[in-house]
């Protein structure tokens, strides 16, 4: 019996790098859309986005930087800015 494994190539895993930053990208914007209509900063984020189970793509509880950074990947802005 012979196990034969194929080592994913980098554009293979490219590829599954950006499908799961898609996937994330559309599960999270509905629910920043939905607070920004509060008008909350980066903070108020933070802590709704932790308190609803929301983490960052690394599994991580959002801070204000982290939110912020989210923010410029979604091209959303704060009505505080």
């Amino acid at each position: 019996m012979t196990f034969t494994y194929t080592r994913p190539t980098s554009e293979h895993l490219t590829k599954s790098r950006q499908a799961s930053a898609e996937k994330y990208q559309q599960t999270v914007r509905p629910i920043v859309e939905e607070l920004l209509t509060f008008g909350y900063g980066y903070q108020a984020l933070s802590n709704v986005l932790n308190a609803r189970g929301v983490f960052t793509p690394q599994g991580k509880p959002f801070n204000k930087q982290s939110v912020r950074y989210l923010l410029s990947i979604l091209e959303l802005t704060t009505g505080n800015q």
